[in-house]
């Protein structure tokens, strides 16, 4: 009788512990991965290509990983540039994407939905602090955004995470794509200092 109470709490351990249904939770975040290219972007011909690995917080926060731009001309020409990750605008099918190495702030622009990509790059003293919304600005070097011939590339954008308690509840919690309950969203809802106290 004993052995087979102990055969039934291992086989019960086993069961539980193997059928965890726990949902692990997947970091927030918008990005820009993949890569595209153009073949005869310029004359007599010549081929473009891009790559993209840019990662941030769902609102542009702690922007990082690299961006890079590389054309090929006959004969061996060449030129490339781009760079590492300083700021990522993530808006639907379309994106920002900022860039510096070598003294030059890049911003590529990226659309899903036209498989288009572009970029303009600027001397440091001219450049945006910020990734900028739109195509405007003192170029030294612009290359407008136009369709690809191959293109393969994912942006990803999250939506922001909650400011209030209330975002989280009524199932609020569900639309973020990163919290396993109610509470663990709730739990990530920045505490307000309390007012009327003055810093020590």
């Amino acid at each position: 009788m004993r052995d087979k109470a102990l055969t039934g709490l291992a086989v019960f351990m086993l069961v539980w512990l193997g059928g965890s249904t726990a949902v692990a939770q997947v970091s927030a975040g918008d990005s820009v991965t993949g890569s595209a290219s153009l073949s005869s972007p310029v004359p007599p011909t010549g081929k473009i290509s891009f790559s993209f690995a840019a990662h941030s917080g769902p609102s542009g926060e702690q922007a990082s990983g690299a961006a890079n731009w590389e054309l090929t001309l006959p004969f061996g020409g060449h030129a490339a540039g781009g760079g590492s990750v300083t700021c990522l605008n993530v808006q639907g099918s379309g994106a920002i994407i900022g860039t510096f190495a070598n003294g030059t702030a890049t911003f590529f622009f990226v659309s899903v939905a036209d498989r288009s990509v572009g970029f303009g790059a600027f001397e440091t003293a001219t450049a945006p602090t910020v990734c900028p919304s739109g195509l405007s600005g003192p170029f030294s070097q612009f290359f407008e955004p136009r369709p690809m011939d191959f293109f393969d590339i994912a942006i990803l954008d999250s939506p922001s995470l909650p400011t209030t308690k209330e975002q989280c509840k009524k199932g609020g919690w569900k639309t973020y794509g990163t919290f396993k309950s109610q509470g663990d969203c709730v739990s990530s809802v920045p505490r307000k200092a309390p007012t009327g106290i003055e810093p020590v």
